[in-house]
């Protein structure tokens, strides 16, 4: 198993353990922690775009924040939407 695909598993593990999320530096620093014999700098360039590489299983709600996609919120239906009322035009003899 390469550098990179224990990393991710161990992101994995560490993601599903927590249904509020991790902040980044945080994140970083635990699987610094649970595997100290990978460079610091290699995490950090496989955490930084974690949610594109796997879309399926890591969720980023906000700027440096992960979720396991298992804690994604559902999206709310249509029907919950306000529904506004179309803009009146104005003609130039109602002024």
């Amino acid at each position: 198993m390469t550098s990179k695909q224990r990393i991710i598993a161990k992101a994995l593990e560490f993601l599903k353990a927590e249904p509020h999320g991790i902040r980044y530096s945080e994140f970083v620093k635990q699987i610094n922690d649970a595997l100290p014999d990978i460079p610091k700098n290699t995490i950090h360039g496989t955490l930084w775009n974690l949610d594109a590489q796997r879309p399926a299983e890591v969720y980023k709600p906000a700027r440096g924040l992960y979720l396991h996609a298992s804690f994604k919120p559902s999206a709310a239906p249509e029907s919950a939407k306000p529904v506004s009322p179309a803009p009146r035009k104005v003609k130039e003899e109602q002024f």
